[in-house]
């Protein structure tokens, strides 16, 4: 992607481009996750709870017994990265 400044410097009249980078992990479509789905973890399980476009919806238990735990919220690539980090495999 190419991004156009539009300042035009006077001695030479053109306008400057710069590139922009993109980030080097692939992108994460809402389609990889549903709801129920479980991941083991090196320490505990998540839970999703909810898939949206942008962001999911999980439960991280620590304990395999744990109740009451509470909803927490990422976005879907960091919640991907996160998986892979910490060589996450599906459950159920």
């Amino acid at each position: 992607m190419i991004k156009v400044n539009a300042k035009r410097t006077p001695a030479n009249k053109k306008l400057t481009t710069t590139k922009v980078e993109r980030s080097k992990t692939p992108a994460v479509s809402p389609s990889d996750f549903a709801p129920g789905q479980k991941w083991q973890l090196e320490l505990g399980h998540a839970e999703v709870v909810h898939v949206g476009k942008v962001l999911i919806d999980f439960r991280y238990y620590r304990m395999p017994n744990q109740k009451r735990v509470g909803i927490e919220t990422k976005t879907l690539r960091e919640f991907a990265e996160a998986l892979k980090k910490n060589k996450a495999k599906l459950m159920a």
